[in-house]
Order: C-alpha cells, then structure tokens, then sequence
C-alpha cells in the first residue's frame, strides 16, 4: 500500500494505491476516513499528544462499545453448587471429569464429594474454615473441591513441588482445619474406587435422609476460594 499527498490549490489531496488482493475497497476507505480523522484533530489541538488524538470518531467508538458488549441476555443469580446439582439432574450419566486413570460421571461425582463432605463436616470443618487440598490435577482433585463447597469451607491449593517450609506455613497461617491429600484417598480407596453400596450407607447413616444433600444453607455467602 502506498500513500502520496499532494497540494492542489491550497488543499491536500490523497491518493491511495493498494493491492486488491490483500485489501477491500471498504478496508481502504475506512482507512481513509480514519486518516482524516487525525488529520482533523491534529488542525484543532497542534499541541495534542499523537497517543491522545483518537482515530475513530466519538460516534463510532460508541456504536463499537456497544457492538462489544454482545447481545443482553436476561441471567438468573445462581451458586456454583446449585449449577452443579443442575447438571447432575440433567446429566447425570454424562462424564464429568476425566483423568489418565479413568472417568467418573455427575452423579458419581456428587455421591462421591457427598461422602467426602460429610466426612469433613463430622471432623468439625464449619462454615467459613479453610480446607487444603494436595493433589494433582486428577478427579479426586475434582472430588475434594466439591466437598469442601457442599461443606461451606474454603478451598486452599496447595502444590506437591511447594518446599515444605512454605506448605507448613500455609497450613499454620491460614488454619487450615483439614489438608485432604493422596494419603487420604489411599486410605479410603474402598470407598472411593466405585459406587459401593456402602457410600449409600455412610450417606444415609449421616444425614438420616435420602434427600438431603450436603450443601451450606441457602442464601448464605462465604469464601470459597483463597490462595496464597
């Protein structure tokens, strides 16, 4: 692309040569047009700054501001868990997470995290305290996010490279009340490898009902996430 300017009687005339081949007759106008708009600027303010000078016009900026902000859709207020037991309704067979282990499906999971939650819960994690979760990015990563939510604690990562001096000292500073690490799932790898009858007998001898799920009161609000 080339552009030469010229005077012609007093004026500035403009000539623009461009390959079509890379460019549209539209592209190259609105270039032309967004050059006359900093000519323009540069003729009412000679002391204005070249990054203060705008190359659209106020017009199009906000028709572009308006463009950008998509079509408006009406959104109703909902918590991570309530989206989740959601997909576990819809979905419940559908394949939630995937690891280089294997899979788990919804409802797994939330029977899984259910067990997990109450656990914690029995341990005497409340509202409000924070849980630490050591693991790797696999499902039982997934699982104990999950549980510590249904549980109204908070999340806290912690990371197997971390030196020990720094895990001690976010385990001791944020008062973690529960670290769940793979020891844990190893441990309990009975009960979290499938879906044994006896996750249906410690989910019912907890709560005494099937309906119940673990799940922090309804409309409270409480930190989910924290990270050091």
């Amino acid at each position: 692309m080339n552009m030469v300017v010229f005077e012609n009687r007093g004026e500035f005339d403009l000539r623009l040569c461009y390959n079509d081949a890379k460019h549209t007759q539209f592209e190259m106008q609105q270039f032309v047009h967004c050059m006359c708009n900093v000519v323009n600027f540069m003729i009412s303010d000679s002391e204005k700054c070249i990054v203060n000078i705008n190359v659209v016009s106020d017009a199009e900026k906000n028709i572009m501001l308006e463009l950008s902000k998509g079509e408006k859709r009406k959104t109703e207020f909902s918590t991570f868990l309530r989206m989740f037991y959601k997909c576990v309704e819809q979905y419940p067979n559908n394949i939630a997470v995937v690891d280089e282990f294997g899979s788990i499906t919804y409802k797994e999971l939330d029977y899984q995290s259910n067990i997990l939650a109450s656990r914690l819960i029995k341990r005497g994690v409340k509202k409000g305290d924070f849980v630490a979760i050591n693991l790797n990015r696999t499902k039982e990563w997934v699982i104990g996010i999950i549980s510590i939510f249904k549980a109204g604690a908070a999340y806290l990562p912690l990371a197997n490279d971390f030196p020990k001096e720094r895990l001690d000292y976010i385990i001791d500073d944020s008062k973690a009340k529960f670290v769940i690490d793979k020891k844990y799932f190893l441990e309990n790898k009975n009960i979290y490898s499938d879906i044994l009858p006896m996750v249906y007998d410690i989910y019912f001898w907890f709560y005494g009902s099937t309906q119940r799920r673990c799940s922090p009161a309804q409309g409270t609000v409480f930190v989910l996430f924290f990270l050091y």
